[in-house]
């Protein structure tokens, strides 16, 4: 939760509107602060970061729900994976 600096909550709106300016300032494309989510599970994967710890990181009650909606698996990775699998196969694949 957001808190405003004398610690009631923060309206939504106010916290998009602010935000929205942060990206313009930035220079950067607007998104959504839930694209955020996506953005900050797919890099941690990425990383090698093990997905338990991304599951807390964002806060979700379950594994199943980071893993299929929030890390996003980066077509670099897949091929680096699918170039694995030749090597450990002889060249077969």
């Amino acid at each position: 939760m957001f808190t405003t600096h004398i610690g009631t909550a923060v309206e939504l709106e106010n916290l998009y509107r602010h935000f929205r300016a942060v990206c313009d300032a930035a220079g950067i494309r607007r998104v959504r602060l839930h694209d955020l989510q996506h953005t900050c599970a797919t890099i941690l994967l990425a990383q090698g970061v093990d997905t338990r710890t991304i599951m807390e990181i964002l806060g979700h009650r379950t594994i199943v729900l980071t893993i299929n909606t929030y890390a996003h698996v980066l077509p670099e990775h897949q091929a680096t994976a699918l170039d694995k699998l030749e090597k450990a196969l002889g060249g077969l694949a």
